[in-house]
């Protein structure tokens, strides 16, 4: 099935928005208002996680190191964006919506954290980067390339 398949990089780029998006928009109501979590933050999280696993499965299949550059480039970006977050008097800028964007999804994780602690939140990020490594190490196994 996965033969007949033209993959293109920007598809994967597209589907790992889209999740982002979803998770954000699922989990933007209880971070705006911490200290609530429901079953619908944890699913909308791990949806998050397995979505990076899944962008690194189908990446590392066809053998796309540009996915590997991606993955850590983006969400490190996020990580140094999210930083200026809290540093930051600025109401509103795209580095700050690019780091808050990436946070949010990772919701359901934050939530353990004391207030005050959230400089570490971009630490979490490296959760998701993970998730991406993995998930390529383990496609790349299964490469479609070597099996023509």
């Amino acid at each position: 099935m996965l033969e007949n398949y033209s993959f293109k990089f920007w598809h994967s780029i597209v589907f790992i928005m889209i999740i982002t998006i979803i998770a954000t928009i699922i989990n933007l109501p209880n971070s705006i208002d911490p200290g609530k979590l429901s079953i619908l933050n944890i699913i909308a999280t791990l949806l998050f996680l397995v979505s990076w696993f899944i962008f690194g499965f189908f990446n590392g299949r066809y053998k796309n190191y540009k996915s590997i550059i991606f993955t850590i480039s983006y969400l490190g970006l996020a990580g140094i964006f999210f930083i200026m977050v809290l540093s930051s008097s600025q109401p509103f800028s795209f580095p700050i919506f690019l780091g808050i964007l990436n946070i949010i999804p990772l919701y359901a994780l934050m939530y353990f954290l004391e207030r005050g602690q959230y400089v570490y939140i971009p630490l979490f990020l490296i959760i998701p980067m993970l998730f991406s490594i993995i998930g390529y190490m383990i496609g790349s196994k299964r490469s479609i390339k070597e099996n023509h």
